[in-house]
């Protein structure tokens, strides 16, 4: 073996659990168990709400259990669907522009897949675009921005011992992604395997991750909560942001066969699972399941030869309509189907929830500079399809909600009590300036009547309140630290 095989082998060897062989008994029967229950219920086993009920704080109770044990969920009408269509005829423009495709011509897409100048990401069908004016009207969409508050708000996010908060749900920053356009009948688009984002070998090896996955490596499954944030804000990957929820805004109608997203709706027991695996007596004693034989990467992968129990497990997301959004937990196991054998373009806008702590601020500090330059952001290809074709949106075509996300301008203090005063009446909607606070409007359900200003500090013990003003107040340092005060409004 070489150095990395042999230390891979002394770190199995440490953090192997003593009772693993009735652990892993164990184990496996309880997934038996919720494999024959998903297998009975196919994609109803996944929970759905309509976007009102979270605008409205009337979530029932047994959906946001279903979510915690699925780590799944789908989000009915979280922006109306003529709205979605619109942007999906905007992205199928920008395709024309950036990459010079018609999308009635399936001969028209085999240049940008050729593999010697490609320009486009053939797994899954995604597509290298990140700053349209299309993508930047999702991100900043209010209800979108209130529905990945609500999700963020679905974790237990304070400290274990100083209950302090370890990010603020209401903040929400921008994580800039790409978008997936898959077309049907079009061999060159692949699907994408199973696999688990956001770590591979740092899952085991990383500190922070091994404080995340304690219960697990120490023999407890029972205690694992994968709701708890804990050490997931310092966790160390090629993806430097923190995302509580991976996401995507249905562009057009798609579900089972449409060359869409499966999951493997499990979060907690799939997790231990995937953690446990390589420390079978069956598996060399250097390798990690899932990790390249180099170690690195940062993409977990999952497979039939090692986690087949789990794939029994997977299922379509089942049908979506334009508007409706799709959460997933950065734990669960996900792919997108190899085969599109539906009748039209699976399109969908990837936007995870990205609340402010100090792990994001770092990023969205970094992901500002490369927009401002026109680059891609942090960790992606840097084809500058949208510069090139001069379709770069400005800064100055932001909202006042999107420049706050983007870290091009701070938020109000009054964030940190839960103020959800990010719903602004904005330039789109005016004709003025994004940052006119004169133009503020009060367009969420849960806090009408409301005077412009108020917030829920009543809610809060003064402790809890200083301890979400000093998080906001390090974040705001982090964001703004380096940026050009011109930026500012």
């Amino acid at each position: 073996m070489c150095d990395g095989q042999i230390w891979q082998a002394q770190l199995k060897k440490a953090i192997t659990p003593p009772n693993l062989p009735q652990l892993w008994e164990e184990l496996e029967r309880r997934l038996e168990e919720r494999i024959v229950e998903i297998q009975e219920q196919g994609d109803a086993w996944i929970p759905s709400v309509h976007v009102q009920d979270i605008l409205n704080d009337t979530v029932d109770g047994r959906i946001v259990e279903r979510l915690k044990l699925t780590g799944v969920i789908k989000i009915r009408a979280t922006m109306h669907p003529e709205e979605a269509r619109r942007l999906n005829a905007e992205m199928q423009q920008e395709l024309r522009y950036c990459l010079g495709v018609d999308p009635s011509n399936l001969a028209s897409y085999d240049h940008i897949y050729d593999p010697a100048d490609p320009k486009a990401f053939t797994l899954g069908g995604v597509q290298e675009m990140y700053y349209t004016a299309a993508q930047f009207k999702a991100r900043e969409h209010l209800p979108l921005l209130k529905v990945r508050a609500w999700l963020n708000k679905v974790w237990d996010y304070k400290d274990a011992v100083t209950e302090e908060p370890l990010f603020l749900p209401d903040a929400e920053l921008c994580y800039v992604d790409r978008w997936r356009h898959r077309v049907p009948g079009f061999s060159a688009q692949t699907g994408m395997k199973e696999h688990i984002d956001n770590g591979a070998m740092s899952r085991w090896a990383d500190a922070a991750w091994q404080s995340v996955y304690a219960p697990i490596l120490h023999g407890k499954v029972h205690e694992y909560d994968a709701w708890k944030v804990g050490e997931r804000v310092s966790t160390k990957g090629s993806s430097t942001a923190f995302r509580s929820f991976q996401g995507w805004l249905a562009l057009s109608p798609q579900g089972a066969g449409d060359g869409t997203l499966e999951v493997v709706p499990l979060v907690a027991e799939a997790m231990a699972y995937v953690l446990l695996r390589p420390l079978c007596h069956d598996v060399p004693v250097h390798q990690f399941c899932g990790v390249n034989d180099t170690g690195g990467g940062d993409t977990l992968e999952i497979t039939s030869r090692w986690h087949s129990l789990l794939l029994r497990a997977k299922t379509s997301i089942g049908h979506v309509d334009p508007g409706d959004t799709v959460w997933w937990h950065p734990d669960v196991i996900h792919g997108v189907e190899p085969h599109h054998a539906g009748k039209e373009a699976s399109n969908v806008l990837y936007i995870p929830a990205t609340p402010m702590c100090m792990q994001n601020a770092k990023y969205v500090a970094q992901q500002r500079k490369a927009f401002l330059k026109g680059h891609a952001p942090p960790g992606f290809p840097n084809l500058q399809l949208e510069k090139r074709a001069n379709r770069h949106t400005l800064p100055e075509n932001l909202s006042l909600a999107g420049r706050r996300a983007m870290g091009l301008e701070p938020y109000p203090e009054s964030v940190i009590f839960g103020d959800l005063w990010d719903c602004v009446r904005t330039n789109r909607d005016t004709g003025e300036g994004a940052g006119a606070h004169e133009n503020m409007v009060n367009l969420n359900p849960c806090t009408a009547g409301m005077e412009p200003g108020g917030d829920n500090r009543h809610a809060y013990s003064e402790a809890e309140l200083e301890a979400r003003r000093r998080l906001f107040e390090q974040c705001q340092a982090m964001i703004f630290e380096d940026c050009d005060p011109n930026l500012l409004r």
